[in-house]
């Protein structure tokens, strides 16, 4: 029974009668009156416990969603530092390779110097060796004018003596 048609039925019963019939109709009116409140009042309980209910859901709902963000949140992070020590094992790589191949061309330029220095001694100790073969040949070439000049002189003075 609704509320306003428990209303329209007290205001229509508003006839004079007697005490008997006023107790009657009070009773009724009472009777109505209660299961209205109570109709009322579980109406009231009801909502309060669906509003109750809605609330705990959206609460739940809510942590939820902060848990899946927060998850989320650790996920990005994760990846974020994976792609960091990535980045950082690519680096060292590369700065290793650089390193080897600084310290190979290192050891060519050490290998084409120490060349360089073995031809330039060599070099020098041709030089050396033509600057003392031309001087054997010198002094060989002056022993045997020498030799001959004598050989000259010494004719020369048997020819005078032989005069």
């Amino acid at each position: 029974m609704s509320l306003g048609y428990s209303a329209s039925q007290m205001a229509a019963h508003r006839v004079r009668s007697s005490r008997g019939s006023q107790m009657s109709r009070r009773s009724r009116l009472s009777n109505t009156s209660a299961v209205i409140m109570q109709g009322m009042m579980d109406f009231s309980t009801q909502m309060s416990n669906n509003i109750t209910h809605l609330a705990d859901g959206t609460r739940v709902d809510a942590a939820y969603r902060e848990d899946a963000m927060r998850h989320e949140s650790l996920a990005r992070k994760q990846c974020h530092r994976i792609q960091a020590n990535e980045r950082e094992k690519i680096q060292r790589d590369e700065a290793l390779e650089r390193e080897k191949l600084q310290k190979h061309e290192a050891m060519e330029l050490r290998q084409e110097a120490t060349r360089v220095r073995k031809e330039a001694v060599l070099r020098e100790q041709r030089v050396q060796a033509d600057v003392l073969a031309r001087e054997e040949l010198r002094v060989q070439a002056q022993a045997e004018a020498d030799e001959r000049n004598l050989a000259r002189e010494k004719a020369q003075a048997e020819i005078k003596a032989n005069k």
